[in-house]
């Protein structure tokens, strides 16, 4: 039997946890979109990591809130198609994805600390953004910060995604090829090393374009993820 079978969904996102402000009559597992849903779920997660790295780089006061946000969020994606990956592996999907998000915040910190009091041509490369951000080439896409520590942690970060890649392929072998999901995940990380520079230098046109590719990005592992796992 589907496992949520007995789960209620929220009528207006059909997320399995309702945000609606006032009480509304919930919806089966059978009327869910789930495709809907987890774009929604996507979209959450974009927007609220956008939301901490600003926060961050603005020295504001609510970055733990939006720590508890996003891992909640991450939480909500893996129970949101947990009938087809059991309990088991929806808590690994969960620990995946709440770790690359604290490792992002804590790269994040680091920039700041160590960058944002002494902006100069030296800080970055040359080549600051990654003009061919568009390409299929992924390798040094956003050129090197010029700085071993922070070189040695974003390579952390990438280790990471490369390890949750292979956890995701696990899921389903055929339709979740490896080497398209690395893509993504390699991809993704470029985007937001991308998207702290361009906000630390105040290149902000870039930055919003960036975050806007980025945005479709996630849009589009969200419907791999639904059509992979949901034909």
């Amino acid at each position: 039997m589907d496992s949520r079978s007995y789960d209620k969904y929220c009528p207006i996102t059909h997320e399995l946890n309702c945000k609606c402000a006032v009480n509304r009559i919930k919806i089966s597992s059978l009327q869910v979109d789930l495709k809907s849903s987890l774009r929604k779920l996507f979209t959450d997660h974009g927007m609220y990591l956008k939301f901490a790295i600003d926060s961050i780089l603005n020295k504001s006061n609510d970055l733990n809130v939006l720590i508890q946000r996003l891992h909640k969020n991450q939480q909500e994606i893996a129970y949101q198609i947990r009938s087809v990956l059991g309990e088991s592996n929806t808590l690994t999907l969960i620990s995946y994805l709440i770790r690359h998000v604290d490792l992002i915040i804590d790269l994040c910190k680091f920039i700041h600390n160590k960058f944002s009091n002494n902006i100069s041509n030296t800080i970055f490369s040359n080549n600051i953004f990654s003009n061919n951000m568009f390409s299929n080439n992924t390798n040094n896409m956003f050129g090197s910060f010029n700085d071993i520590t922070l070189d040695f942690n974003i390579k952390i970060l990438n280790n990471h995604g490369d390890e949750m890649s292979k956890f995701i392929t696990s899921l389903h072998q055929n339709k979740l090829p490896f080497d398209k999901i690395k893509y993504f995940w390699n991809r993704y990380d470029n985007f937001i090393l991308d998207i702290i520079k361009s906000r630390i230098l105040e290149k902000h046109e870039t930055e919003y374009k960036l975050y806007d590719s980025y945005y479709n990005e996630l849009l589009e592992f969200s419907d791999l993820l639904s059509n992979s796992l949901y034909p």
